[in-house]
């Protein structure tokens, strides 16, 4: 029966996206299963918000990033200096925690609004903290509204995880951050072709 399914499904891909899109599709999740496992870890489930009992139109659902998306990105996330701290609102699953902590940053901290996933989340990492460059990893539940963000915090990376006026909320405790305690910064966003967030972060 499941065999049955993924044919069709591989065969209804094929018909809307075309052949080059569809195998380029299922060969980077088939990358993604096997780095999984090979990490113990359970990072790329989609999870809605109605399941988690916080449906809000300005939240974003649980969607993790791609680990090739991040391989690219690796060079703009690569520390510059061994007091490096990195902050991902948002953290879901801890799959992009667990990737930050491979680099070698001071520390590496998530906020995220759900326990559940934050659980789960600490539970990713502990399966394979043991292959962490950092060995300082953290997650914060909290709302990303009131968190009060450390002064040393230095890279910043947002996955869409939300919009309008917490996003603007937000970033305006980004900016009281950096005029208390001055320092270099960088945002890192991994953002949908159109995206609310592009109309906040001018």
């Amino acid at each position: 029966m499941v065999r049955v399914s993924f044919i069709g499904n591989c065969v209804g891909s094929v018909r809307r996206h075309g052949l080059g899109v569809s195998a380029s599709r299922y060969w980077t999740r088939l990358r993604e299963q096997l780095y999984e496992r090979c990490l113990g870890v359970r990072s790329s489930d989609i999870i809605s918000l109605r399941e988690l009992g916080l449906e809000h139109e300005e939240r974003r659902e649980h969607y993790p990033i791609s680990v090739e998306h991040f391989r690219r990105m690796e060079r703009f996330l690569r520390p510059r200096t061994r007091d490096e701290v990195f902050l991902d609102y948002g953290a879901g699953l801890g799959r992009v925690l667990v990737l930050a902590a491979m680099l070698p940053f001071k520390r590496v901290i998530g906020v995220e609004l759900s326990p559940v996933l934050a659980k789960r989340a600490r539970e990713n990492l502990s399966r394979c903290e043991r292959r962490f460059r950092c060995k300082s990893v953290q997650i914060v539940v909290a709302d990303a509204t009131a968190f009060e963000m450390p002064r040393d915090v230095t890279m910043i990376y947002f996955n869409n995880p939300f919009a309008g006026e917490i996003l603007e909320r937000v970033l305006n405790r980004i900016m009281v951050s950096h005029q208390q305690s001055p320092r270099s910064m960088r945002l890192v966003c991994d953002l949908p072709r159109e995206s609310a967030f592009h109309n906040v972060i001018k």
